[in-house]
């Protein structure tokens, strides 16, 4: 049976980029989704902590991309999210994504309001790559 094309990008939240980055496995998200795109104050929020070890470990992971906003008015629109998760969402509606990984409650709820396709880090990602082996929990 043939792969059907991939289409929208992959959006990511800092919640679940640190997750996988702590426990050596920003890799999954090249090995599972080829590449993935955050927005501005997600990288912002990431090296707001460690600084040099993250930015050189970003540096290593070119699949880990920084995708603007088109219209970065739009993050108005998600009353009660911090900048960080507004801009996910924003991001992923622009960009008709095809996934968007993000942990917090609130994030994840307008992420179903707004119909786009969703995951968390653990449930999401682990189940994904235990079948392929793309993680070394045996």
């Amino acid at each position: 049976m043939p792969n059907e094309p991939v289409i929208g990008p992959v959006i990511l939240n800092n919640t679940p980029l640190v997750a996988l980055w702590s426990i050596g496995q920003l890799v999954l998200l090249r090995d599972l989704y080829g590449e993935v795109f955050i927005p501005p104050t997600i990288l912002e929020e990431f090296v707001a902590v460690e600084p040099e070890i993250r930015k050189a470990d970003l540096a290593e992971a070119p699949w880990i991309k920084i995708a603007p906003l088109a219209n970065p008015h739009q993050v108005l629109a998600y009353v009660g999210l911090d900048q960080g998760e507004a801009e996910v969402l924003a991001l992923a509606s622009e960009q008709s994504a095809r996934l968007v990984i993000i942990d917090e409650r609130k994030g994840r709820r307008y992420a179903q309001r707004l119909g786009l396709p969703l995951s968390g880090t653990l449930v999401g990602h682990l189940a994904r790559a235990l079948p392929f082996e793309k993680i070394g929990i045996y």
